[in-house]
């Protein structure tokens, strides 16, 4: 996963942990499975990181 984007996970969803690489892609992000343990038992979920693009250049590439 894109070590820019692991602190900000962390502080969202601090009890969620990224479990491996992308389990999908699409036009504007990524998701991963994730883990949480705690006293209910072993919970797992997927969440998707959008990136919104920076700017109108990149909004352009994405449309091509």
């Amino acid at each position: 996963m894109e070590d820019r984007i692991w602190p900000i996970l962390n502080k969202v969803w601090p009890e969620w942990k990224i479990i491996g690489d992308s389990i999908g892609s699409g036009s504007f992000g990524n998701v991963y499975k994730a883990v949480r343990e705690d006293l209910a038992g072993t919970s797992y979920a997927a969440i998707k990181v959008v990136v919104i693009p920076k700017s109108d250049e990149e909004i352009e590439d994405v449309k091509a």
